[in-house]
């Protein structure tokens, strides 16, 4: 007979930051990029961002595959259906691990932390802040939303959500946006929809609006 077995075992992430974290940092970014997509080329959508007063963090998932085929381009996953909710208490993990870390000589509430998650990464980076609502400034859901699980008036009661969405994102339509405003409504988050003009992509000039904002 077979059986199935699970083992917590150690993994080596691998993480980018941007900016120098001091005594003029104002802003703490924690970025989660999408589907596919790597942290050193995902952070480069915040390098335009003043490395004096902003720090940026971009972990990258633990899953990766190639893209296409058996070789060339690689992308990373935060996770799949197959053992979600064991995933989902890896990768809060993993972050918890990640910000405690790079932060650990100072005190979250020094600082605005900006919780940003793109696509597949706004799924994750809302599950993480569902923990962290007290020390979250704003958390940015950027063509996405969040965890099914997380609609309900007990979370995110205080902390201010962004839903940021290009005019031609292709994931995007118009009956999933006004669902989504709806069931935030209902939710009652304190929430706005930041839209630009754009497709399934992050944007600097949007960025750079949060920035000035918080």
């Amino acid at each position: 007979m077979s059986k199935e077995l699970l083992y917590k075992v150690e993994r080596t992430a691998r993480v980018w930051t941007h900016g120098t974290l001091g005594s003029a940092t104002k802003r703490v970014w924690l970025v989660a990029h999408g589907y596919g997509q790597l942290a050193e080329y995902f952070i480069k959508h915040f390098e335009h961002l003043d490395p004096e007063t902003n720090f940026v963090i971009a972990p990258e998932a633990l899953s990766r595959a190639y893209i296409n085929g058996l070789s060339g381009r690689v992308g990373a996953s935060w996770m799949t259906k197959e053992m979600r909710l064991n995933e989902i208490d890896d990768y809060v993990a993993y972050l918890d691990v990640v910000v405690e870390d790079l932060l650990s000589d100072h005190k979250l509430s020094k600082f605005n932390i900006i919780a940003l998650g793109f696509s597949q990464g706004a799924v994750t980076i809302s599950r993480w802040v569902r923990l962290h609502e007290e020390d979250v400034k704003v958390m940015v859901l950027w063509g996405g939303q969040p965890g099914t699980e997380l609609f309900t008036k007990e979370f995110f009661k205080k902390v201010p959500i962004i839903f940021a969405m290009g005019n031609k994102d292709a994931y995007i339509s118009k009956e999933l946006r006004l669902q989504l405003e709806e069931q935030s409504r209902n939710c009652e988050w304190s929430f706005k929809v930041l839209e630009y003009e754009g497709e399934h992509s992050l944007n600097k000039e949007v960025i750079s609006i949060i920035e000035k904002e918080f």
